[in-house]
């Protein structure tokens, strides 16, 4: 099928921020398993905040010189901001009766 439209004036679309996600997902998920040390939620739960938080803040790709780098780094960064947090708010079991009573949440 014949198109009307030179090479020159087909305009160069930029990756999107899902797109690159989606390029580099094995590898991501290779870096969120290692960083997790293998705990596949912990590593599961990684990369979706990652997810989250790369395309929701959108940084500026044409400020990041390394973007294997970037989004290495900032894995790294979230993950311990997770350590950090389980280790503020440690889980612990409750009964159904300690569920349901307010007291808990305050």
């Amino acid at each position: 099928m014949p198109t009307n439209l030179k090479k020159t004036e087909l305009k160069q679309v930029a990756p999107t921020h899902v797109d690159l996600f989606v390029e580099d997902y094995y590898e991501l998920k290779k870096w969120a398993q290692h960083l997790s040390e293998y705990d596949h939620e912990q590593s599961e739960d990684l990369l979706h905040d990652f997810f989250l938080h790369f395309t929701v803040s959108k940084p500026d790709l044409n400020q990041i010189h390394n973007l294997e780098g970037y989004l290495y780094v900032t894995m790294r960064n979230l993950h311990l901001s997770q350590v950090r947090r389980q280790t503020r708010m440690p889980m612990r079991s409750m009964t159904v009766v300690e569920y349901d009573t307010v007291d808990v949440s305050l």
